[in-house]
């Protein structure tokens, strides 16, 4: 008999992927040849230690008998529109791989998907085999998309299963007529466009992280709200690059692998990155408050100050019932408060945001606009 899972669902987060590995080699260790046991498969799980590009690499497969509460998360994946398509839950079996020769290859875990997602990406099925390999076994999922995942059976088979397993001059070889070369050969431009287009927005935005945000870690400035959304928008770019070259032609990845490499290295800086401006970023109680002494007093204001400039944020945006109206009227209504809370100081009255705002609407109502709040 199997083991029963050992992982509670509260952990998942906070499991790693070196301690996942183990765990997964534990417990295919303690399954018999021949006996069957549950599995749950999820395809896009984010290892904290490696980020999700290198999770992308890495599906998450819990073998052994489910506890319910296994069942329960499956079930809310299953439901969620968003998550369904990346998970699955079914049948384990592993048995003997013999070569033909009869010499024990390692042993094979077949996958008999019954719920959720089956037909997996060929990519996905091919980085939980390399994973498993690791582990010296094979991998089979019966009904997937694809089928079993094997180098040489990928091979002969490219052309049923539509893998693009071949450089474009063996691809072309494997249409049928004229008309099917010209549709590969568009197909192969627009991936090239897509991802120069996907590279031109990485790279820009780096040019912003490098003339906007770096310089002030370096100096040791304080960091805001916008130099972590632009550290964002760096890090978005180049997970919308890698993501995509996973589902290109062979011949289309090959042209941009090297710009790939370089991209993937900068993922762990943006990661450092960003958690030194995290580090430098004040809370905007601290800002607000640090404007206002620094004004009056020519100082930085002391914790209390800010715990008093942060209560009085929260009951002045209760007063104004920001959270309930439109988008357009809550950044009027924030960008009242955080003026009164500049030149009135920690202490000031939720009412004393009623003049200022009335001031701000009206200049609204002659120019037709107004700026974000958050700017």
């Amino acid at each position: 008999m199997a083991k029963k899972l050992p992982l509670k669902v509260a952990k998942l987060e906070q499991l790693t992927s070196k301690q996942y590995v183990k765990l997964l080699n534990r417990m295919l260790k303690f399954i018999p040849d021949g006996v069957q046991t549950k599995f749950i498969l999820i395809t896009n799980h984010v290892f904290q230690d490696i980020g999700d590009m290198k999770s992308e690499r890495l599906p998450l497969l819990l073998p052994g008998e489910m506890p319910q509460e296994w069942i329960k998360f499956f079930r809310s994946k299953k439901s969620d529109p968003a998550q369904k398509k990346f998970a699955s839950m079914g049948r384990l079996t592993i048995r003997e791989d013999k070569a033909p020769d009869g010499k024990l290859k390692g042993r094979k875990v077949t996958l008999e998907i019954d719920e959720g997602n089956k037909r997996i990406k060929q990519k996905k099925q091919q980085f939980l085999g390399k994973l498993l390999e690791r582990l010296k076994h094979t991998l089979d999922i019966e009904g997937a998309a694809g089928g079993q995942i094997d180098e040489e059976t990928n091979a002969t088979k490219a052309s049923a299963n539509k893998v693009a397993a071949a450089a474009t001059k063996e691809a072309m070889h494997e249409v049928k007529s004229a008309g099917e070369v010209t549709r590969l050969k568009e197909e192969l431009r627009e991936q090239k466009k897509a991802m120069n287009e996907k590279a031109t927005a990485f790279w820009n935005a780096v040019k912003k992280v490098n003339s906007q945000v770096i310089p002030k870690i370096k100096e040791g400035k304080t960091t805001k709200r916008k130099d972590l959304a632009i550290i964002q928008n760096a890090y978005d770019a180049l997970k919308a690059f890698v993501l995509e070259f996973d589902e290109l032609h062979d011949r289309v990845q090959k042209d941009f692998k090297s710009m790939r490499d370089k991209m993937e290295k900068q993922a762990k800086q943006f990661h450092v990155l960003g958690k030194k401006a995290k580090e430098q970023k004040k809370t905007l109680a601290q800002e607000l408050a640090d404007t206002y002494f620094m004004r009056k007093n020519d100082r930085l204001a002391e914790d209390a100050e800010i715990q008093a400039m942060q209560a009085s944020l929260k009951a002045a945006i209760d007063y104004r019932k920001v959270a309930s109206l439109p988008k357009h009227e809550k950044a009027l209504n924030l960008k009242a408060i955080y003026y009164t809370a500049r030149f009135r100081g920690p202490s000031f009255a939720a009412k004393d945001t009623d003049v200022v705002f009335k001031e701000f609407a009206f200049n609204d109502t002659m120019e037709g606009n107004v700026e974000d709040a958050d700017d």
